[in-house]
């Protein structure tokens, strides 16, 4: 899967050929809102956006059927290095923001109802509402 991701960011490889050398991104998914950044001079926009949220959906299912007392990841982060390979980081607490705005609750619900996760598991911010 992040293979396939690779492909699709190649414009987004760092400038340097270090292996050290890395573009960080960042992803935001809960229901129906989706939304990826790159940092670049600050987080902006990816123009791939639309065509790479189906595959980073099918990695969020992925990851729930992998884990399933986690529940679904609400975000991620990843750097990509100058040889294309992606190291991610999931998020499965954290309350994202799309835009300047959090994400919407009645989303985060329709989440946790497709993927349940145990009582103790749930966030705060979505345990509390």
């Amino acid at each position: 899967m992040t293979i396939e991701l690779a492909k699709h960011l190649t414009a987004h490889l760092p400038v340097g050929k270090t292996p050290w050398d890395t573009t960080h991104f960042a992803v935001a998914i809960v229901g129906r809102q989706y939304q990826m950044r790159v940092l670049r001079r600050g987080w902006q926009p990816v123009e791939e956006a639309a065509a790479i949220e189906p595959l980073l959906r099918a990695l969020r299912d992925e990851r729930w059927r992998a884990q399933n007392n986690l529940g679904l990841w609400y975000s991620m982060s990843f750097v990509m290095s100058a040889n294309g390979r992606i190291l991610p980081c999931f998020d499965y607490e954290t309350r994202p923001k799309i835009g300047d705005t959090p994400a919407d609750l009645e989303q985060a619900r329709a989440d946790l109802r497709r993927a349940p996760r145990p009582e103790r598991w749930l966030p705060a911010w979505l345990n509390s509402a």
